[in-house]
């Protein structure tokens, strides 16, 4: 029996769990506002973040609202801690981006999406006015958004065009940023997908019946997807921003004697 269930990563779900309107998450998203450590606790019990994970966002959201340096600095060194205790500088594919880097790009899921955005064809630092309509972000938004990307040397302006500077650049998925990073991107996606055709967009999702062999063997198959689409995503030439996300996870899991 196959049943279409409301995703727990959605706009409104995700709104609702953070006792906040749909109109402020899209506000935040959009760099125009901010998370309380309330809400982000109602975040973390939302999408059952481990100890870890749950610290670690209470310290980016105290990161992110203090204006405080000194603070500021003393909430890094706890973040980096963290970051040191539980992963190591092999589990990332790029091992040449410092950490501080890794958590100011991957707090932000704008950040990313205009990483590579910028990257496509056509677009200049003549044309912030033109992305932002794109992409649902204000001009001057935008303009944060490339400094931010120069500063951290993860893209370069040469030419009047846009260089990467960050070959490979990719989360493991033990870091604790890695939940986060996909709620924030999920929130994000959910928006965009609200506004587009459907020919300009497809989405899945099903409950299903199966047991742990099938579980394992499903997993496998996307992981050999993956592989088979990375040489045609590699040759491609770059002219569109995508973006494709995959979940797969029980909602009971009994143990079998």
């Amino acid at each position: 029996m196959v049943e279409k269930k409301p995703s727990p990563y959605s706009y409104q779900s995700l709104a609702q769990a953070m006792r906040m309107q749909k109109s402020y998450l899209s506000r935040i998203l959009g760099g125009a506002g901010q998370l309380s450590q309330d809400q982000g606790y109602h975040l973390s019990q939302h999408l059952k973040l481990n100890p870890t994970e749950k610290e670690y966002l209470e310290l980016l959201i105290e990161w992110d609202r203090t204006g405080i340096q000194q603070r500021k600095r003393a909430l890094r060194t706890k973040i980096q801690s963290i970051q040191k205790s539980k992963i190591q500088t092999s589990e990332f594919i790029n091992k040449n981006i410092h950490e501080q880097t890794l958590t100011e790009y991957y707090y932000d899921p704008w950040m990313q999406i205009l990483h590579i955005a910028l990257l496509t064809e056509g677009w200049t630092p003549t044309n912030y006015k033109d992305i932002g309509h794109h992409l649902g972000l204000s001009e001057g938004r935008i303009q944060f958004l490339v400094e931010k990307l120069t500063s951290l040397n993860l893209i370069a302006i040469e030419q009047n065009r846009f260089v990467n500077k960050a070959q490979g650049l990719h989360l493991s998925s033990h870091h604790p940023l890695t939940s986060v990073t996909h709620s924030l991107f999920r929130t994000a996606s959910a928006a965009k997908m609200q506004q587009l055709n459907n020919d300009d967009a497809y989405s899945f999702t099903a409950t299903f019946s199966a047991n742990e062999e099938t579980f394992l063997a499903l997993k496998t198959e996307f992981l050999n997807w993956l592989k088979s689409v990375e040489p045609l995503i590699d040759q491609a030439p770059s002219q569109e921003c995508y973006q494709v996300h995959f979940d797969l996870f029980p909602w009971l899991k009994k143990k079998i004697s």
